[in-house]
């Protein structure tokens, strides 16, 4: 594998007149592997510090880099030898390094939301340098994520964060774009300057100023995560089966309704802008109406999997509280019912408590099963 020649210097995406920022990572999971690679990768641009689990680390040790290739740039994969990278197997580590001796401009949290809490504990013990400087940036499923870190971080400045594509691990410690979008950002000035910078490292970024309306657009796309799970399908299979998209239209439909009552108004981020009212209907299209008009949705690579599916596999608690559960609680605020939401969100936690893997229910009957509600 050759690695992508490393661009010149250069100080644009500095947020200040100090040089180039400090980008710290939490969590090295797909997408915080496939981000910290892109940023280690321009040590021009930021300076770039992991923290992640202890096996992790040593992982990436064992295998003596870590790399990532970008759909933009399927050919020629970045890739970061050990020596390069700067590893902590904790908060604590990194602190307690010459590297943490300042702050970081940047803290970009990529845990699962159950973990999210202790990471934020951690960082409370870091001191009023640190809360007086850095910005903390979630990226994780659903919505509230950044609401999460502002009680937990009241003193510090908290920014909204949306990954929109899926990342696999396509060898051992190599990480490959598996699916498109764009990244989000809060439109502040740290926002702007981040998004700037994740631009420049190979992660295409936008800011806006509504990333309510941009998260709960992506969780209308995430409700499907628990179907593939459920299934065990990868996503274009997924996708490709009648009765999987049928049940996401229901779960949309569902969330749509309750959106309205709320008041939420989603961005939309499907082609040429089509809105989410009509997508419940092109997804319960026949096969044979539905491919010619979802090329685009279909290109996603067929090793992808949704964080639910990875998450069964792995015989972890999943998020599907965060997903589909959001959908239930905003209904109940309103006093309305969300029932395919609610049997999904059954579904899965039954699959949490066996433990088992993937799940092995066929569409269909999960299907038959929602038409008894």
């Amino acid at each position: 594998m050759s690695a992508a020649p490393r661009p010149p210097a250069s100080d644009a995406s500095s947020p200040t007149s100090q040089g180039p920022p400090t980008v710290l990572v939490i969590g090295a999971g797909l997408i915080g592997s496939y981000l910290a690679a892109h940023l280690s990768h321009r040590p021009d641009l930021c300076t770039t510090h992991i923290v992640a689990r202890p096996r992790v680390v040593e992982a990436i040790k064992k295998v003596g880099s870590l790399s990532a290739t970008s759909q933009a740039a399927p050919t020629t994969p970045v890739s970061i030898p050990v020596a390069s990278l700067s590893l902590h197997d904790s908060l604590e580590a990194y602190r307690s390094s010459p590297a943490g001796a300042n702050p970081p401009t940047y803290i970009i949290v990529t845990v699962k939301r159950g973990a999210a809490g202790s990471v934020y504990d951690d960082l409370k013990e870091m001191g009023t340098a640190w809360s007086a400087t850095s910005a903390v940036v979630p990226f994780m499923n659903g919505v509230g994520a950044a609401e999460q870190a502002r009680d937990a971080l009241p003193q510090w400045t908290i920014m909204e964060g949306m990954w929109p594509f899926n990342v696999i691990e396509s060898s051992e410690q190599h990480y490959s774009q598996a699916s498109g979008g764009d990244v989000y950002v809060d439109e502040t000035e740290k926002g702007i300057a981040l998004a700037k910078l994740l631009t420049q490292a190979g992660i295409a970024t936008k800011t806006s100023p509504n990333m309510e309306g941009i998260l709960y657009g992506k969780l209308l796309i995430n409700l499907h995560n628990a179907i593939s799970a459920l299934t065990g399908l990868p996503i274009q299979q997924e996708l490709a089966t009648r009765a999987a998209r049928k049940i996401w239209a229901g779960c949309i439909t569902e969330a749509l309704d309750i959106y309205r009552a709320n008041g939420i108004n989603p961005v939309s981020f499907l082609p040429y802008g089509i809105p989410y009212t009509v997508l419940p209907t092109i997804l319960a299209l026949p096969n044979f109406l539905f491919f010619p008009i979802a090329t685009k949705m279909l290109s996603i690579d067929p090793r992808a999997t949704s964080s639910m599916y990875e998450d069964l596999r792995h015989k972890r608690t999943t998020e599907i509280d965060y997903i589909q559960g959001q959908v239930v609680r905003l209904g109940k605020e309103n006093g309305l019912h969300a029932p395919i939401c609610e049997r999904i969100v059954a579904l899965v936690k039954e699959e949490e408590r066996k433990a088992e893997g993937v799940g092995h229910l066929t569409a269909d009957n999960i299907l038959d099963a929602l038409e008894l509600i």
